[in-house]
C-alpha cells in the first residue's frame, strides 16, 4: 500500500516516493533492479545457494563464526551477512507468500530478536528485498548508510494491507509494526517490500532490526545494481600463435598434469605432484601462470584440507593455504577431495563436496570464490553456487564431475548417480538463475575443459570411454568423441581424466633477435618442447619472445653453435657448424637464415636447409652459404637464425617465422670482419707427460693491443677463463708466447685464446683439443699454488687403502698419512701447510699398484 504523506513532507517528496513505489512494483514484476549506465542488475538467489546453519549434519562442520558471518557473491560484488543474536534455520521453501514480492523459491528463515546486517564490498544501488511472515506483534526497522556513513532513505511497503503498519517510508528509518494477528506462510499480508535507492553514491550497509515479539521471518532474494560486469573473452590472452592448437590442462587418474589438445586428444606431461596419488580441482590463473589444485586419496583423508599450487614461472610446488577452513569455508566428510575448480576474473572458484559415504547428509555441495591480494595470497572467500549433494536418504543428487566458467556463466558438470540425477547446469552468476539439462547418464557429465575462445569440452568419460573427449554443445549434449593419447616424451595416460582446467598456452622456445625479424606478433618463430629434437644440449622455454639488441636474451640455452663464425666482406662463402639432436625416429629439417644484407629481415634468399636423419647421439652439421655478397661495414654486426623441426612439418627457407609443434630456434649475433690490431700467426695446445698442457702461440705486429684471455672448456660449449697474458706491445713484427696449464682437466678438453684490443673489442682464436690420459685419473690440486690449504682430487677404480705424501725439493718427506681409497672420485684435504717453507713440493698418492704425483707450489 502507499502511505499518506505526513504534513511535514512536501508534495515534491510525496511524488518522489510515489515514483519510487511505482518503480518498486515494476521491479518486482520484472524481477530485477532498474540500473543506470555502468551498473548491472545482480541477484543473490537462495535457490542456488546454501545459507549455513549449525543444525543436523552441518553441526559438526559449521562453526558459530561461519553461521553468524557469511559471505555471498552478488554479481562481481560481494556482501557480508552478519547476525547479531538472531538465529537462522537456513534457506527453505516453507514460505510461499511471494505474490508481489522481490523473489520466489527458497528464502532464508530467521527467528528470534536481534539484527541482520548486510555490508557490501562495493557500493550498490537500488537494493531491493522482501521480508515474509511479519506478524503477531513483530516490529522490523530498516536503516542504511553509504560509504561516508550518511543515512539513506528507505522505501518500505506492505504487499497486502491488513496486518502491517509502515511508518517512516521515504525517510532514513522505516519501521513496520505487525498487529497481534497471525499470518500463515501463504498469507501476503505478512509480506514486506524494501527498496533502498542509495542516493547519489549508493548503499554500503543495511541493518534489519527485529524487536517486539519474537517470531519466524523469511528473507527473499536480494537484487541490486552493482558496478561492473563479468568479463567476456576472459581467456583471450591465451590465444594460441598462428597454427598452434588451443590447449587446456588435464590430469588422468594419477598425480600428473598434462597439456591437452582436445582436437587430437594428444596430451603432453608437464609436472607431477609427489605427495598425492591424484591431482584434482585444478584451476589455472593465466595472468600469474599458477595452477591451483588439491590432492586426492583412494578414500578421503580427514586432514586433507590444503590448497596447493604449481608455479609455472619457477616450476615449483607450494601450499597456498594449509587449511581452507581458515578462510571461512566449511569442509565436510570428503574434505577438499573429489570436487572441481576454475579460475575466472582474477579469482579461484573452488568446489567442496557436501555428501558423505552414506549419501544421507542432507547437505549441499558449494562453490566458493577465493580472492587474492597483490601478493597472490588468499584473503577471503564467498559463496557463489550450491546444489543439494544428496536426498538425505541414500541417493546422490550432485557430484562435482567438474565445472568451468565462461562469460559470467558457470557450467556445472554434475555426475550425480551417473544416471537419473546426472545433469549439466548452467548458472548465471549475474542473475543467480540456473538452467538444468538432465542427461540420465547419457552422456555422463565428467570433466569440463575450456579453450581460449570459449569452446567447452566434455573430457574423460567413464569406462569403456576412459580418456575420451568431445565438444560440449552447451545444451546438454556432446559432439563426437575421440580418444586421448600421450606424446613419446610423456608417461602413459592412466585411466580416465581425473580433472580438466582452464585455457593454457604453454611455455615455448622463441627467437631473441630484434623484433624486426619477427614482424607479426602472433607469427613469431616459435617451437614447443620435444625431448627428442633440439639444437645443442638444452632447450629454452619462455612465455613469449624476449628480444634483445644482440640476440643474447636467451642466455646459455643458445648452445647449438659453439663459436659463431666471423662474416667476411665481398662475395664470400660462409660456413657455420651447428650441433643438433634428432632422436624422433624420423627425419628433421634444419634451416638457417643469415641476414647478410643487414636489412633486419630474414629473407628466403638468405636461407639454407639440411635434412637431419634420426640418431640417438648429438650430430654436428655444417651449413654453408656460397657466393653471397657482403657489403656491410667492417666491425658491424648482423644476425643469424637457426631452426630445427620434424621434416613432416614442411619447414623451408620461406619459414623464418611461425609456430612449429616441435624443435627449437636460436638467434645469434654475427660480427662482420672484425679487425684487431694483432695478427695471430699460430696457436697450439699440447699435453706434456699427461700432467700439464703447454699453450704456444705467435703473433705479428701488435698495435694498441691489450692481451690474451686463456679459456678452457670440457665440452666445447661452456668456457671459463683460467689465465690472462699481457701483450708484448714492443713493436716487434713477430711475437711468441708460452703458457702452462698446470691443472688441466682429465680426458678431452678444449682451449682457445680471446684476443682483446685496448678498446675492449675482441676475437677468438681457433679451438684446440687436448686429451689428458692419467692412470686412475691422476691428481689435481685445488688451489695450486697454495698458502695454507689445498684439496687433492683424483679418481680411482676400486676400494682399498693407500697413503698420501708430501716431499720437499731436497727429497725429505714432510707429510705422510694413510688415506682410504674409494672407487670413483676421491678428495683428500691437505691443511696446516703454513708450516712449510715457500717452494716447490711433490704431492704423491701411493696405492697398492701405482703412485700418482703432482707438483705443489707453496707461497
Amino acid at each position: 500500500m502507499v502511505s499518506v504523506a505526513p504534513k511535514s513532507t512536501s508534495m515534491k517528496t510525496f511524488v518522489r516516493d510515489c515514483i519510487l513505489l511505482i518503480t518498486l512494483t515494476m521491479s518486482a514484476l520484472s524481477g530485477s533492479a532498474q540500473c543506470a549506465a555502468g551498473w548491472n542488475s545482480a541477484t543473490i538467489n537462495w535457490d542456488n545457494l546454501d545459507y549455513l546453519t549449525r543444525t543436523g549434519n552441518y553441526s559438526a562442520f559449521v562453526t558459530n563464526q561461519m553461521r553468524d558471518t557469511q559471505y555471498f557473491t552478488i554479481g562481481v560484488n560481494r556482501v557480508k551477512v552478519q547476525l547479531n543474536t538472531i538465529a537462522t534455520n537456513g534457506e527453505n521453501t516453507i514460505n510461499t507468500a511471494e505474490a508481489g514480492a522481490y523473489g520466489t523459491g527458497s528464502d532464508v528463515e530467521y527467528n528470534g530478536l536481534g539484527s541482520i546486517t548486510f555490508t557490501f564490498d562495493d557500493l550498490v544501488q537500488n537494493l531491493q528485498f522482501s521480508l515474509f511472515d511479519i506478524d503477531i506483534s513483530q516490529v522490523v526497522t530498516v536503516t542504511a548508510i553509504n560509504d561516508l556513513l550518511a543515512p539513506l532513505d528507505i522505501t518500505m511497503s506492505a504487499v497486502t494491507a491488513g496486518i502491517i503498519t509502515v511508518a517512516g517510508s521515504g525517510t532514513t528509518t522505516a519501521t513496520a509494526t505487525a498487529a497481534a494477528v497471525a499470518a500463515g506462510n501463504t498469507d501476503t499480508r505478512g509480506t514486506l517490500n524494501i527498496l533502498i535507492a542509495g542516493g547519489t553514491r549508493g548503499v554500503k550497509t543495511v541493518t534489519i532490526t527485529f524487536t517486539g515479539s519474537p517470531g519466524n521471518t523469511w528473507l527473499s532474494d536480494l537484487t541490486a545494481c552493482v558496478a561492473g560486469n563479468f568479463p567476456n573473452n576472459y581467456y583471450i590472452s591465451q590465444r594460441p600463435f598462428t597454427g598452434q592448437p588451443a590447449y587446456y590442462l588435464v590430469t588422468p587418474d594419477n598425480n600428473s598434469v598434462y597439456l591437452f589438445n582436445p582436437l587430437t586428444g594428444v596430451s603432453d606431461w608437464l609436472f607431477s605432484e609427489p605427495s598425492s596419488p591424484w591431482v584434482n580441482s585444478m584451476a589455472y590463473d593465466h595472468v600469474n601462470k599458477v595452477l591451483y589444485y588439491v590432492m586426492d586419496n583412494p578414500s578421503p583423508v580427514s586432514t586433507n584440507r590444503s590448497l596447493k599450487k604449481y608455479d609455472f614461472n619457477t616450476e615449483s610446488i607450494s601450499t597456498v593455504v594449509a587449511d581452507v577452513t581458515t578462510l571461512g569455508i566449511p569442509l565436510y566428510d570428503i574434505v577438499v577431495e573429489s570436487a572441481g575448480a576454475a579460475f575466472y576474473n582474477g579469482s579461484l572458484f573452488l568446489g567442496i563436496e557436501g555428501t558423505n559415504s552414506g549419501k544421507n547428509s542432507g547437505r549441499e555441495s558449494i562453490i566458493w570464490r577465493i580472492d587474492f591480494d597483490a601478493m597472490q595470497k588468499p584473503i577471503r572467500a564467498s559463496q557463489v553456487f550450491a546444489r543439494p549433494a544428496d536426498n538425505g536418504s541414500g541417493t546422490l543428487t550432485h557430484d562435482w564431475g567438474d565445472f568451468t566458467i565462461k562469460d559470467g556463466t558457470l557450467y556445472d558438470f554434475n555426475t550425480g548417480n551417473v544416471g537419473s540425477t546426472s545433469q549439466f547446469v548452467h548458472f548465471n552468476m549475474q542473475s543467480g538463475n540456473a538452467t538444468f539439462f538432465n542427461t540420465n547418464g547419457s552422456p555422463a557429465p565428467i570433466q569440463a575443459g575450456q579453450t581460449w575462445n570459449g569452446t567447452l569440452y566434455w573430457t574423460g568419460g567413464q569406462a569403456p570411454e576412459s580418456g575420451r573427449v568431445a565438444v560440449y554443445n552447451e545444451n546438454g549434449t556432446i559432439g563426437p568423441k575421440i580418444t586421448a593419447t600421450t606424446t613419446a616424451c610423456s608417461p602413459p595416460w592412466v585411466g580416465r581424466a581425473g580433472d580438466a582446467s582452464d585455457p593454457f598456452r604453454p611455455k615455448s622456445d622463441f627467437g631473441d633477435a630484434p623484433n624486426s625479424y619477427d614482424p607479426v606478433p602472433m607469427e613469431k618463430a616459435t617451437h614447443e618442447f620435444n625431448c627428442n629434437l633440439r639444437l645443442g644440449l638444452t632447450f629454452d622455454r619462455e612465455w613469449d619472445k624476449t628480444p634483445s639488441a644482440d640476440a643474447t636474451a636467451d642466455g646459455t640455452d643458445e648452445d647449438g653453435i659453439t663459436t659463431v663464425s666471423v662474416l667476411p666482406r665481398g662475395v664470400v662463402s660462409y660456413v657455420q657448424d651447428v650441433r643438433v639432436f634428432n632422436n624422433t625416429g624420423s627425419n628433421a629439417t634444419l634451416a638457417a637464415w643469415l641476414d647478410y644484407d643487414g636489412d633486419g629481415v630474414f629473407e628466403p634468399t638468405e636461407g639454407v636447409t639440411r635434412t637431419i636423419t634420426t640418431n640417438a647421439a648429438m650430430q654436428t652439421v655444417t651449413l654453408a652459404w656460397a657466393g653471397i655478397p657482403v657489403s656491410l661495414p667492417v666491425g658491424s654486426r648482423t644476425f643469424m637464425r637457426i631452426r630445427i623441426t620434424s621434416a613432416a612439418n614442411g619447414m623451408t627457407v620461406n619459414n623464418p617465422t611461425r609456430w612449429y609443434s616441435n624443435g627449437e630456434v636460436e638467434d645469434y649475433t654475427v660480427h662482420v670482419q672484425v679487425i684487431l690490431p694483432v695478427d695471430l700467426l699460430s696457436f697450439t695446445a699440447q699435453a706434456e707427460n699427461n700432467e700439464r698442457v703447454k699453450l704456444s702461440w705467435a703473433t705479428g705486429k701488435e698495435v694498441f693491443f691489450q692481451g690474451f684471455e686463456l679459456e678452457r672448456s670440457i665440452d666445447g660449449l661452456s668456457w671459463k677463463q683460467f689465465a690472462a697474458v699481457i701483450a708484448n706491445s714492443n713493436g716487434n713484427d713477430h711475437n711468441t708466447y708460452q703458457f702452462y696449464d698446470e691443472n688441466p682437466e682429465q680426458g678431452k678438453s678444449y682451449y682457445r685464446l680471446k684476443m682483446v684490443s685496448a678498446d675492449g673489442s675482441y676475437q677468438y682464436s681457433a679451438v684446440r683439443a687436448v686429451d689428458i690420459k692419467r692412470a686412475n685419473g691422476g691428481i689435481r690440486l685445488l688451489p695450486n699454488p697454495v698458502k695454507t690449504f689445498t684439496v687433492v682430487t683424483f679418481t680411482y677404480d676400486r676400494n682399498e687403502t693407500g697413503a698420501l705424501s708430501v716431499i720437499a725439493a731436497n727429497g725429505v718427506q714432510v707429510i705422510h698419512k694413510p688415506i682410504v681409497l674409494s672407487r670413483g672420485l676421491n678428495q683428500v684435504p691437505l691443511d696446516n701447510l703454513r708450516t712449510l717453507a715457500p717452494g716447490v713440493y711433490v704431492v704423491q698418492v701411493i696405492t697398492p699398484g701405482s703412485t700418482m704425483s703432482r707438483k705443489m707450489t707453496v707461497q
